[in-house]
């Protein structure tokens, strides 16, 4: 795991964490300091689990480091799975960049069209959606750290704030203000 990162991405195949994490989502929705409370306990839970999984053993059973996250056991993962997840990683650092499906298709030794529909089938959406949803994850994120547009739309691959603006709206149904405005609004009550 790269120490200058403060989270670690974390493979659950299996979705032992699921539950958990379901919990903690709803605790938090749930105003107050009950709601925390119970967020703070599923988080204890997750812990527990995670320092009860083996560290060595056999292959199948352990926490493996991959690449700057964990790998929970579970399933093992079928070469769609590998597609779709050696894509995100392909997409990540670069997602200010400008991407198009051949230069992903080039990375991984594969014809665009043969990327494409592999891509999709395994994943369920098109290469280029799943590039806009991360880009969009990435700009909430930047958004709630109180970045200006610009900024914003330089890191996340749009020519200007008008248009990362326009896309944001049109993908979360609100304006990157209004979405500002009303986490921090709710965060005080």
């Amino acid at each position: 795991m790269d120490p200058r990162r403060r989270y670690v991405r974390i493979s659950d195949p299996a979705r032992l964490l699921e539950p958990h994490l379901r919990e903690m989502a709803q605790a938090g929705a749930s105003a107050g300091e009950k709601g925390f409370w119970r967020a703070q306990s599923e988080l204890a839970a997750i812990l527990a689990l995670l320092c009860s999984l083996p560290a060595s053993g056999n292959q199948a059973s352990k926490i493996r480091q991959v690449g700057a996250g964990l790998s929970l056991p579970g399933e093992r993962t079928t070469p769609g799975k590998e597609l779709v997840e050696a894509t995100r990683e392909f997409f990540r650092p670069r997602l200010a960049e400008r991407i198009t499906i051949a230069t992903v298709a080039r990375h991984l030794r594969m014809s665009p069209s043969a990327f494409s529909h592999y891509y999709a089938r395994e994943a369920g959406q098109s290469p280029m959606a799943a590039l806009a949803d991360l880009r969009m994850e990435l700009a909430r994120n930047l958004l709630l750290r109180g970045l200006k547009m610009d900024a914003i739309a330089r890191q996340t691959g749009f020519c200007d704030a008008f248009h990362f603006s326009k896309a944001f709206r049109k993908r979360c149904g609100m304006p990157p203000s209004a979405f500002r405005r009303d986490f921090w609004r709710h965060m005080r009550t």
